[in-house]
């Protein structure tokens, strides 16, 4: 990957061109961005770019690109990874670290590498519980640092979904972001740099990114895939500058009905106050891995979205897919302005707690019921 050809957040590139051609190479920074923003793959750009160019700390505007096959291929002896894991079918262990998946990170970053946190667990089968960055890996980041640079001016490390870093693997890592060894460089990606220690963030230099323009959304189906301009253009809409859930909705439209036909069901259930087929319906989802469920919530709040648009917005606000259409205009008349923010705000609870492990019966149960006793109209 090279820098200009990453898509969008140009003057993100430009000030990380201008930090190198300058001769300022931080040790430490994090690519903050929300999902689809590119920022893995402006990290490996990055890294690439200082590979080819820089040489004793200094930009040579003639670049080395003997190195260039390797950096593609994700084998690079010089770069290392680190990213949340935990034990599925077929990899188990009691300390399990990046490099026990790295076959797979390999196979998933050149396949997808605007992908997110839902892609990484289904591509390695890990279902039904959460991945995490473990004191384990903050040793083995530490061991790989000890050595020097086998064949670049600096070696990398690559920290993504740095939010999942756990405490106490948060205080190692702290002791080398304090004193790093010598030329080492560290890129931590994250959307949120809520759940990162302050500690950690102070000794980063942040580089924020924004979602993608919707010129290099179209750029970037249209370098991949053959579509009408119909398509293209409800694609962009839909992806609100997410690179990565404009790809999704293009290869996934199974994630798309599966979302659309359960959600409705599961109001048309709220609506009768149909307990007994709520019960069932719940019995179906909990079946489901929770980034998954994640997923589904993030549509029902789409919906709400939309149904708030209909009532009250315009249309050229809207973001709806034509198989939308008739669930959300009759949907809609059930959405108003005095339920409408309890709705999300249960939907946006159910986000949070399953995603810390709660039990998503449990969850959606209490969903349900704050649904079916606010969905009738006051009379």
């Amino acid at each position: 990957m090279e820098l200009e050809r990453i898509y969008g957040n140009e003057k993100v590139k430009e000030h990380l061109l201008d930090a190198l051609k300058n001769s300022r190479i931080p040790h430490a920074q994090i690519f903050c961005g929300p999902e689809g923003s590119g920022t893995l793959p402006m990290a490996l750009a990055y890294i690439k770019t200082i590979i080819q160019h820089i040489k004793h700390g200094k930009w040579q505007d003639q670049p080395n690109s003997s190195g260039n096959l390797k950096v593609e291929k994700l084998i690079h002896p010089d770069i290392h990874f680190s990213f949340p894991v935990n034990k599925t079918d077929n990899i188990k262990g009691l300390k399990l670290v990046s490099d026990d998946f790295i076959h797979l990170w390999r196979e998933a970053v050149i396949e997808m590498p605007y992908m997110n946190l839902n892609a990484w667990y289904n591509h390695i089968g890990l279902l039904k519980t959460q991945g995490s960055i473990s004191v384990n890996e903050s040793s083995a980041i530490m061991k790989k640092f000890s050595l020097k640079p086998f064949e670049s001016e600096y070696k990398f490390m690559v920290i993504w979904m740095a939010e999942l870093i756990n405490s106490a693997a948060a205080n190692k890592l702290l002791k080398l972001l304090e004193e790093p060894p010598e030329k080492t460089i560290f890129i931590l990606i994250a959307q949120s740099t809520e759940q990162i220690l302050p500690t950690i963030l102070s000794r980063c230099q942040l580089v924020q990114f924004s979602p993608i323009d919707s010129v290099s959304i179209k750029n970037a189906i249209n370098s991949s895939y053959n579509l009408s301009e119909i398509q293209l253009n409800t694609i962009t809409r839909l992806s609100e500058g997410n690179l990565n859930k404009a790809f999704e909705l293009i290869r996934n439209d199974k994630q798309i009905e599966f979302n659309h036909e359960n959600f409705s069901q599961w109001m048309r259930f709220c609506f009768k106050k149909d307990l007994a087929s709520i019960f069932k319906w719940l019995e179906k989802m909990n079946r489901e891995n929770r980034e998954n469920m994640k997923l589904f919530l993030q549509y029902g709040l789409h919906v709400f979205r939309e149904s708030i648009i209909l009532n009250y917005g315009g249309p050229e606000l809207q973001r709806i897919e034509e198989t939308e259409n008739g669930f959300i205009n009759k949907f809609a008349k059930y959405v108003t302005a005095q339920n409408c923010q309890g709705f999300v705000s249960a939907f946006e609870d159910a986000l949070f707690d399953i995603g810390r492990n709660c039990n998503a019966k449990i969850v959606l149960m209490d969903v349900s019921l704050i649904i079916l006793t606010n969905i009738h109209p006051k009379k």
